[in-house]
């Protein structure tokens, strides 16, 4: 009884991750799944909450504050995506706060602008039915800026030229 439960994953290639310098391949865990999509949930003695946090200190041997992806997805652990800092050069790495806005959460990673050729290949990869989510996985970009982008809150492709 209490055995370690393994840790499966399925192999993802992202394109964006080539223009990044990256190995394309994003390995994401299907065996600890959260309820968000804001990474994958692991909970045992060590104290680990999250299973890139986990799978660095295994492969690293290290425990860092705070644990990225260069890839930019949130539930990926491959290890040659994940790279360690300490909180003060998280800090200095995060977004400044915008007028009327929160400050953004120290290790978020930020999302750029789209170019306007950005803009017209999610539209027209949305229009032949592709769902949001995968979208936004193929192109390297955030859900929420998907999501937004779909609705035509931001970005329309008038606004772009």
């Amino acid at each position: 009884m209490g055995g370690t439960k393994p840790i499966t994953y399925k192999r993802v290639v992202y394109e964006a991750n080539v223009e990044k310098g990256i190995d394309p391949e994003c390995w994401e865990c299907t065996s600890h799944k959260g309820r968000t999509d804001r990474g994958y949930i692991m909970f045992n003695r060590q104290g680990f909450r999250r299973m890139h946090r986990y799978i660095y200190a295994q492969v690293y041997g290290e425990q860092p504050d705070v644990v990225e992806h260069k890839c930019g997805n949130r539930i990926c652990i491959n290890p040659e995506h994940l790279f360690g800092m300490t909180k003060e050069e998280a800090i200095r790495q995060a977004p400044p706060a915008r007028q009327g806005r929160p400050p953004v959460h120290y290790c978020h990673t930020p999302t750029h602008a789209l170019s306007p050729e950005q803009v017209k290949e999610a539209h027209c990869r949305l229009a032949q039915g592709t769902k949001i989510a995968e979208v936004a996985r193929i192109m390297g970009l955030d859900r929420r800026t998907m999501t937004s982008l779909a609705a035509g809150e931001t970005y329309r492709e008038d606004d772009n030229g």
